[in-house]
């Protein structure tokens, strides 16, 4: 009895990797070509395949079982531990002895088989082979044979009895590098390896130049740009120190107008002090003023006293005047009345000596009291005339002290009146402009305030941005001079920067990874110490 061989027809995969659910992958022909754009899961078939034939997740491009499991985004990683993941291979029975593997192995000499004649001389077979995987972390693989749950060893003995033999082991133990090279071997690319690897090395080459190229052209872009931004921040600067210019000259005009008003100040109260002066030189002036003006009423009363009596000495010396007009008139009479009698008798002779005797006694009487009447009135005429004249005097005095006196007060009250006018006007436009440069050199302290703040904001960018500008200059110098020594070394002796080289997959390792490399990161890596030395040697040439 002929043991009938198998080939794998199809592969069922549910929630693997890139493919959510159940998909049916197949059935495959002797000669399967997978292609398809980046990104479309062409390599996750290829670990489908390894997966369910029992290969290690390590060898895989994964960590762990769980990093098997479909998973639409990174956040919802706990979600996918619990849904249910397998890969089924489908191996189909053929008729004749021919392994369906070494058939695809002969493809270089265009030896095919027809399954479908094949299929169709002896009754086909299929056997299922399946790999879950579950656990509370999922991280345990379950192997089940045509729906029988069964060991790792038991499983791959199953494998072995359908025809494979030990192709299986052998592909378990292979690395990801034999992988690939065995996969090329079978596929027939294996006659392209060498005009494969000269166009690579042209493509690396020339993505080199492009690369180098692009460096340069985003290196320039970058410095435009950051020169560009460089003067935009040393334009607002400018602005800055020259508000900041105007603002201070401002302070200062403020400062010569509060010095200003300061003196004005001095000038009020001087002049308040001045007012004072006269105020009391005028109440001084007020006794004096008052004796005076009594003494002026003692003059005046006097004047009268003396105009009363000087009126009572004419009225008598009228009188006097008029007995002595009637005795000058008796005298007369007893003149004419003598010359008549002088020619009378002799006998009337000693009459006539005694009525003269007695009219010269009378007018000599006559005269003594118009002597005494005039003597006490030209005294009292003078006195009069004395006392007409104080009067007079006193009166004038008066009156020029009391003009002097309503004038000064009135020059002083109209003057305190506008100075009190004039010092309030001041004082409110004082105040007014005091609570507008207060309130000003208020907003002027905190634009100050501010634009300190953002000087030493666009001082520190500034910084930044040259440091950066200088970072940018040795990255791109680093770059450049990387991708010289790969291209004229090669990429087998200069392997590239350690930093680029240790690719971290878990984050929670970097600031360790970062850390323990320290000032390493940059460095280059080369195969042996002597590309070492020879690169040195091309750096400091």
């Amino acid at each position: 009895m002929t043991i009938p061989s198998y080939y794998l027809n199809r592969l069922i995969l549910n929630n693997f990797k890139s493919y959510r659910g159940e998909h049916v992958i197949g059935p495959f022909l002797p000669f399967t070509c997978i292609i398809g754009p980046n990104g479309s899961g062409k390599s996750n078939i290829m670990d489908a395949a390894s997966f369910v034939l029992g290969v290690r997740a390590s060898t895989l491009r994964a960590n762990k079982l769980a990093d098997f499991i479909h998973r639409a985004s990174e956040s919802d990683s706990t979600k996918s531990l619990n849904l249910p993941m397998n890969v089924t291979a489908v191996f189909r029975s053929i008729s004749n002895n021919d392994n369906p593997l070494k058939q695809v192995s002969e493809l270089n000499s265009n030896r095919h088989t027809n399954d479908d004649e094949s299929e169709n001389e002896d009754e086909i077979q299929e056997i299922q082979f399946k790999r879950a995987i579950t656990g509370k972390n999922a991280n345990t693989s379950i192997y089940s044979v045509d729906g029988k749950t069964t060991s790792l060893d038991m499983f791959h003995q199953k494998l072995n009895k359908i025809g494979l033999d030990g192709d299986i082991d052998g592909i378990v133990q292979r690395t990801p590098r034999e992988l690939g090279e065995y996969f090329e071997d079978i596929s027939g690319s294996i006659q392209y390896k060498v005009e494969y690897d000269t166009l690579k090395e042209l493509c690396e080459s020339s993505d080199s130049e492009t690369g180098l190229a692009m460096l340069k052209r985003r290196g320039v872009v970058q410095e435009q740009k950051m020169y560009s931004e460089q003067k935009k921040e040393a334009e607002r600067f400018q602005d800055l120190v020259n508000e900041r210019k105007s603002l201070q000259n401002k302070t200062n005009s403020w400062q010569e107008n509060k010095n200003t008003e300061a003196e004005k100040n001095k000038q009020l109260v001087s002049a308040e002090q001045q007012l004072a002066k006269k105020q009391r030189e005028v109440e001084n002036q007020k006794p004096k003023l008052a004796k005076e003006a009594a003494t002026v009423r003692r003059t005046d009363q006097a004047r009268k006293n003396a105009e009363n009596r000087a009126k009572r000495v004419q009225t008598d010396i009228d009188n006097e005047k008029e007995k002595l007009k009637e005795l000058t008139r008796q005298l007369n009479e007893a003149q004419r009345e003598k010359r008549i009698q002088e020619g009378k008798d002799i006998d009337t002779a000693q009459e006539y000596v005694q009525r003269r005797e007695e009219v010269e006694n009378k007018i000599a009487e006559f005269r003594s009291q118009l002597e005494e009447l005039e003597g006490p009135q030209s005294i009292d005429l003078r006195k009069r005339a004395d006392l007409s004249m104080r009067r007079n005097e006193g009166k004038e005095k008066l009156e020029k002290a009391q003009r002097n006196l309503d004038e000064l007060n009135q020059r002083l009250h109209k003057d305190v009146e506008e100075r009190e006018q004039e010092n309030q006007n001041k004082l409110i436009n004082l105040e007014t402009e005091i609570n507008e440069e207060e309130q000003e050199l208020k907003e002027k302290e905190t634009r100050l305030i501010q634009i300190d703040t953002e000087l030493d904001q666009q001082s520190a960018k500034l910084r930044d941005a040259r440091a950066d500008m200088r970072e940018t200059e040795r990255d791109k110098i680093f770059k450049s001079t990387l991708t010289t020594l790969k291209r004229l070394f090669g990429t087998e002796r200069v392997k590239g920067c350690l930093a680029d080289l240790c690719i971290v997959k878990e984050r929670k390792y970097f600031l360790a990874v970062t850390v323990s490399m320290g000032a390493c990161m940059d460095a280059i890596v080369v195969d042996t110490a002597e590309t070492a030395k020879e690169c040195i040697t091309y750096i400091q040439a």
